[in-house]
């Protein structure tokens, strides 16, 4: 690319060929830019989540409300899951640097800790489990479900 130089000499400021760019930088921008748009998106479907939320006043979290949406839009069909499925994919990989914040902030709590540590333990394993175990008994309900469809 060929730009003026301060008295307007013309000489090549950015020697750079748009056609001399590797193949793979090309690609690995592509891909970038998708995650972008595709994380970009699922955050606007959480702010219209929070939007609804704030306004109907039902007492559930905009962002429960958001994964309600999204969920229903792909089971209808109405938004393809190859819109998000690249940017989700990321986002659920790195997952635990979401965590790191927040346990920083719970060691302020040392006290605390020192004298319910052993029920906070208790109480936060038994509702993991709890967790794991309905997300279990959905997932092999809908799995069958799908087997016989």
């Amino acid at each position: 690319m060929i730009l003026p130089g301060k008295n307007g000499s013309g000489k090549l400021l950015f020697p750079l060929n748009i056609t001399t760019v590797s193949p793979l930088l090309l690609a690995k921008a592509k891909q970038l830019l998708k995650i972008v748009a595709q994380i970009s998106f699922l955050v606007v479907i959480a702010w219209l989540g929070n939007l609804i939320a704030r306004h109907l006043a039902w007492g559930i979290p905009g962002n429960i409300l958001g994964i309600a949406f999204l969920f229903i839009a792909l089971e209808l069909r109405i938004l393809p899951l190859r819109w998000i499925e690249t940017g989700a994919s990321l986002l659920i990989a790195e997952l635990v640097l979401f965590f790191i914040p927040s346990a920083v902030g719970v060691m302020q709590f040392e006290p605390l800790l020192k004298q319910n540590g052993l029920s906070f333990f208790l109480i936060i394993t038994i509702g993991t489990l709890g967790v794991m175990l309905v997300v279990g008994i959905i997932t092999e309900t809908l799995m069958r479900y799908r087997e016989r469809r």
